[in-house]
């Protein structure tokens, strides 16, 4: 009985874990800057595995079947998962008030290449946020493994602050289901996105 019990919970587990997708488009990071000051944002996807595109850029993460067998989760916009960031960092700059835009830059660019993109847009403050890694990985239990830098930058590209998630990996808790998975990874997303974007030193560099 306990063996057909764990070969039904392996094939509903199997059957769940095809064409999962999170959502990275409705989070709001709930910021401590507010001013008014023109600000531009860039992400760089710097992922190994999105470099050598053994992943899509909207990989996100991985949902396992009931042997283990991985399968691929994806953005729900469908947009690369460094866009769906710099959309949410926007959003967030701009419900306090800052007068925020994207900034467009190449997968393949380097760090100083992105710099140099949002120092063109001549704006009072540049954002460039670099993805090391951000995966999602569920089982019987999700964790996320991150590795997240942010850099705000003055007009002339001067250095104002730095902040830094990871390298680490957290246990999101008891998340099997497709759905409760989506719940918990967003809820980290937020909760990451805040930890950067507050960190006192961004949150003084945004308001002088």
């Amino acid at each position: 009985m306990h063996r057909l019990l764990a070969c039904l919970a392996a094939l509903l587990l199997s059957a769940c874990a095809v064409g999962n997708q999170h959502d990275y488009t409705t989070a709001m990071p709930q910021l401590t800057a507010q001013g008014s000051s023109s600000v531009v944002v860039a992400v760089q996807d710097q992922r190994p595995y999105i470099l050598d595109h053994d992943k899509k850029e909207n990989f996100c993460g991985l949902y396992r079947g009931g042997f283990g067998n991985p399968f691929d989760i994806t953005t729900l916009s469908k947009n690369p998962l460094s866009m769906d960031f710099r959309n949410t960092i926007v959003a967030a700059l701009k419900s306090k008030g800052f007068s925020a835009d994207p900034v467009e830059t190449a997968l393949a660019s380097s760090d100083q290449e992105a710099k140099q993109a949002l120092l063109a847009a001549a704006k009072d403050r540049a954002l460039l946020l670099v993805i090391k890694e951000w995966k999602s990985d569920t089982y019987f239990n999700t964790s996320l493994l991150y590795d997240v830098t942010l850099t705000v930058l003055d007009r002339s590209g001067g250095i104002l602050a730095e902040s830094k998630i990871g390298a680490a990996k957290d246990n999101l808790g008891p998340a099997a289901l497709p759905r409760d998975a989506r719940i918990a990874v967003a809820k980290a997303y937020q909760t990451k996105l805040e930890a950067l974007l507050n960190d006192p030193k961004v949150v003084e560099a945004l308001q002088q």
